[in-house]
């Protein structure tokens, strides 16, 4: 599919819950990118990899309890959501920060504001928070 016929794809959603243990941004990066890459829109699938694991780490390293995770393409919009979500009790907004220099993480939320084309945060049933990020093909 070009970038040009993404408008006319249809909508989809792949959608997971796992642990949150330290295989999880891999797998969702890698789960992310093929299904971008299944669904017609490979030009997407290295940023919703990185997203996808960015965004999972963040659940993984801060939120509590199983992690819920979502790719989805809405044609209308023509725009790619990953959205990870936690059952942790912490709502506080998210804000990224840049680290002192000599850190060796800190830079995730630093790298989905990068690349994303919007992101954002909201609160989720009982005491969770959901981040997202989305992405929209660049035209030809």
């Amino acid at each position: 599919m070009t970038k040009q016929a993404a408008s006319r794809a249809r909508d989809w959603e792949v959608s997971v819950r796992l642990d949150p243990d330290l295989r999880a941004p891999r797998l969702c990066r890698v789960s992310a990118a093929s299904a971008v890459r299944a669904y017609g829109l490979p030009f997407l699938a290295d940023q919703a990899g990185l997203l996808a694991s960015e965004l999972v780490t963040n659940a993984v390293r801060h939120g509590r309890g199983p992690l819920g995770f979502r790719v989805a393409w809405y044609a209308g919009r023509e725009r790619l959501r990953i959205t990870v979500w936690d059952e942790g009790s912490d709502r506080v907004p998210v804000n990224p920060v840049l680290p002192a220099p000599d850190r060796e993480d800190g830079r995730g939320l630093l790298i989905v504001a990068a690349i994303a084309t919007d992101w954002g945060q909201y609160g989720t049933p009982g005491e969770g928070k959901a981040l997202w990020a989305e992405l929209a093909p660049v035209p030809d």
